[in-house]
């Protein structure tokens, strides 16, 4: 149980960062470094929340011979149309927040 709760934490800090990256260097207008931290742990913390549905689900559609052959497939499809849904509001929101 202590594994997994630091395996989580730990997932989230590289995801952390490496949504904060994304959304601070990738764009052609800049982001000011603080709005794309903050814009990066909610990316991170929803992608967390995503990625334990994901693997709820995987372990549930794989039972039956119709879910495990398209299951994976249909999964990774939501999955990838969710984490660009995700970075996209995300980067858009770092983007249009007001300058403090």
């Amino acid at each position: 149980e202590l594994f997994r709760g630091v395996s989580i934490l730990v997932s989230v800090l590289v995801t952390w960062l490496l949504f904060t990256w994304m959304i601070a260097r990738l764009p052609r207008e800049s982001v000011r470094f603080a709005t794309s931290v903050r814009a990066g742990l909610m990316a991170a913390l929803g992608f967390e929340v995503f990625k334990q549905v994901g693997s709820i689900y995987l372990q549930t559609v794989v039972r039956s011979p119709a879910g495990a052959a398209f299951g994976p497939v249909l999964g990774l499809m939501v999955f990838a149309f969710v984490t660009w849904s995700l970075v996209l509001f995300a980067t858009a929101w770092a983007a249009t927040s007001a300058p403090e």
